[in-house]
């Protein structure tokens, strides 16, 4: 199977991440996969590394560049790539037009990470909608967003989950003493830890906040938060966060870590993981942590509701509320028993419902079916 990957982007994100990964595994499973990217991007030099194939590619503009789209079908056509899965939203009509100047008789597929959460049933919007071939959504609340506010055809869309490598986090725990040290943490102190970006969006002040309230009864619960701040997002919001746990006494109990490329070892130096986000599409980093075995506790909002299998894989709290965060996690400090269940179900559905072979199997399916 040869299908050609749309993702000409110069970020570096968890979406660039996810498409790399899909194009890897489909790779490595025997299929033709290039990824359509600028040569001089981050996705193309870590295709290289990954052993999978890019053409250069590469436009401006975002919806009808109607020279962008026949070099598209023309590298398309010269390659004889019959199939052309749109990986970014920035290039999904670039991606659409690109067929009405193939040669070939060009099917064309969505993969959507993000939200739709705006109404799109205009002329122009149905257009483009109703001609594509296929559209993958990671959830069934996805899915159900897209049908209320696009119009296409429910039976064009699939639901296929975003996937992890499990077998990276299923040991992890092994590393905790590894981890603790590396994060500079007491090695017997309880650790609740956001793993992501530093952004207002995610939630960590209300992690913040949570930790004091508990401290005011005389639990002592650590965070920690590590992960960058947003590329182009709120500026100051680390200082914000720094001078807030200041304000409140909380540096000996909150800490600030750098990204890292191990994210297995991140999880390992918790004892529970938090999905604070306001409304989080899917959360990549709550599959991981439970693959670790991690008891979750997030917000009942977005795609996290789901993932944690409506509060029977983990606890969900509404999102932005120190009280209720602080009262889940007085519940998770004092029960080892509810720790130990919650981490168990939690592993037990992202082994059987997003392991990487999975999600490359529905997808499969899914283009083998579109002939």
């Amino acid at each position: 199977m040869k299908v050609g990957v749309l993702c000409s982007s110069y970020a570096w994100g968890g979406l660039e991440i996810n498409v790399l990964n899909l194009a890897r595994w489909l790779t490595e499973r025997g299929h033709e996969i290039v990824i359509f990217c600028d040569d001089n991007s981050t996705i193309a030099q870590k295709s290289k590394e990954a052993g999978v194939a890019t053409l250069h590619y590469t436009y401006k503009g975002k919806h009808l560049n109607f020279r962008a789209a026949r070099r598209l079908a023309k590298l398309l056509d010269q390659a004889q790539i019959p199939t052309l899965m749109i990986g970014h939203y920035t290039q999904f009509y670039i991606g659409m037009l690109s067929r009405h100047f193939s040669r070939q008789r060009l099917k064309t597929v969505y993969l959507q990470q993000m939200q739709m959460k705006h109404r799109k049933k205009d002329l122009y919007h149905r257009y483009f909608y109703k001609r594509i071939d296929g559209w993958i959504v990671p959830l069934e609340l996805l899915k159900k967003q897209l049908l209320e506010n696009v119009s296409i055809a429910a039976d064009k869309v699939h639901v296929i989950p975003l996937t992890i490598e499990v077998g990276r986090f299923l040991e992890a725990k092994q590393y905790r003493e590894e981890a603790r040290k590396m994060f500079d943490l007491p090695p017997n102190a309880f650790v609740a830890g956001i793993i992501g970006r530093i952004d207002k969006e995610k939630g960590q002040e209300y992690l913040i906040k949570a930790v004091e309230l508990l401290q005011n009864e005389d639990i002592p619960v650590y965070g920690l938060c590590v992960g960058a701040e947003t590329v182009g997002g709120e500026k100051g919001h680390l200082r914000y966060l720094e001078r807030l746990a200041i304000d409140r006494g909380l540096m000996d109990l909150i800490h600030f870590r750098p990204f890292v490329e191990e994210a297995p070892k991140a999880f390992a130096a918790l004892d529970v993981f938090m999905m604070a986000s306001v409304s989080e599409p899917f959360g990549m980093v709550t599959i991981e942590a439970m693959a670790t075995g991690l008891p979750v506790i997030g917000t009942d909002a977005g795609g996290t509701t789901e993932l944690l299998d409506f509060g029977k894989a983990g606890i969900l709290i509404p999102p932005q509320n120190a009280e209720a965060m602080a009262e889940a996690l007085k519940k998770i400090y004092q029960d080892k028993t509810l720790r130990e269940e919650l981490g168990q179900i939690g592993q037990n559905r992202v082994k059987e419902q997003f392991s990487h072979t999975t999600q490359c199997r529905l997808v499969e399916e899914m283009l083998e079916g579109l002939y």
